[in-house]
């Protein structure tokens, strides 16, 4: 990120002042380019943020049950049901940026890429937890609820020497509600409402960012059990606000001499936006834990993302 401002930013604005007679336009036309590169930027958010938490299970099952029923194992031994719920151990998930875009104006203004690979990764990570439903005696809500959280100050962690301040945070809940109970070859259904967050805020000498977004979601969740095998489906309506915003504060005397606006410059990029993302994987139970793989695409970005999880699964 911080190659792409210096070399995009500062080649605009210097060579601007440098060799244009108007370069008040020139410095307006580099901040513009600079907004939609933040643009590209900011379009991947919502699909970093909503890998967190993904269950292959349309619902887990209930918390509490009044009275909890006998199950019959295949080991033919009969036992009663468990509370259901679930514990991430740090699942990890990305969405990738197609780079196109940005290696265009990199060829354009010094005939290199910015970014020598196809897609750069955005990483989500976090803790997780879900919950079951409740069937007591007059009351069956087969619901359930998850929660997620990661926060990393690295600046912290560095000391106050250290001319680095980074802020990662990510977090997000959702409730699910089963609609479609398993049956022969019916799935798993359920109706979905989440929200999630994803934040990372950078700081230096002369570089501050300020990249994040809110995501509100909702949509539905299909998966099929066979044995230990969970195959899923599922679809997420997705709206919010992205945020970059970036300041370049120069520490050169010879750009603040030939024009004070060159000493700090801000762009950036605040919108709203409505996505549409698709989503799929499956899950291997094991014992008490539980591994899934999945992957997604914005139908409306074309934005692709994967996620890798494995969980204490009751």
């Amino acid at each position: 990120m911080k190659k792409l401002v210096l070399v995009v930013l500062w080649v605009f604005m210097v060579c601007g002042v440098v060799f244009s007679q108007n370069w008040q336009q020139e410095l307006e036309d580099a901040k513009n380019q600079m907004e939609e590169i933040m643009d590209t930027f900011t379009r991947v958010f919502p699909d970093v943020a909503t890998q967190q938490n993904i269950e292959p299970r349309a619902w887990i099952g209930y918390l509490i049950q009044q009275p909890y029923p006998e199950i019959t194992k295949r080991s033919g031994k009969v036992t009663k049901e468990l509370p259901h719920f679930t514990i991430g151990l740090l699942p990890v998930g990305f969405a990738f940026m197609k780079t196109d875009e940005l290696n265009r104006v990199g060829r354009t203004i010094n005939e290199t890429d910015i970014i020598p690979i196809p897609m750069l990764p955005f990483p989500s990570i976090s803790i997780d937890a879900r919950i079951g439903g409740i069937k007591t005696s007059g009351v069956n809500l087969p619901f359930d609820l998850g929660f997620s959280f990661f926060s990393l100050n690295l600046g912290s962690m560095l000391g106050d020497d250290a001319d680095l301040g980074l802020q990662w945070t990510n977090w997000g809940l959702d409730a699910r509600y089963l609609i479609i109970k398993q049956n022969g070859a019916i799935p798993n259904v359920s109706a979905n409402v989440g929200f999630a967050h994803w934040s990372l805020d950078l700081d230096t000498d002369i570089f501050d960012g300020e990249l994040s977004t809110n995501t509100v979601y909702f949509g539905g969740q299909a998966s099929y059990t066979l044995n230990f095998f969970i195959p899923y489906l599922g679809i997420k309506m997705m709206t919010g606000k992205n945020k970059g915003i970036i300041t370049l504060t120069s520490d050169d005397p010879n750009a603040a001499a030939l024009a004070p606006e060159l000493k700090s410059q801000t762009v950036g990029s605040d919108k709203t936006f409505f996505n549409m993302q698709f989503y799929g994987g499956f899950g291997l139970d094991w014992l008490v834990f539980q591994t899934s793989i999945g992957a997604s695409i914005n139908v409306f970005t074309g934005t692709p993302g994967i996620n890798f999880s494995t969980r204490f699964s009751l």
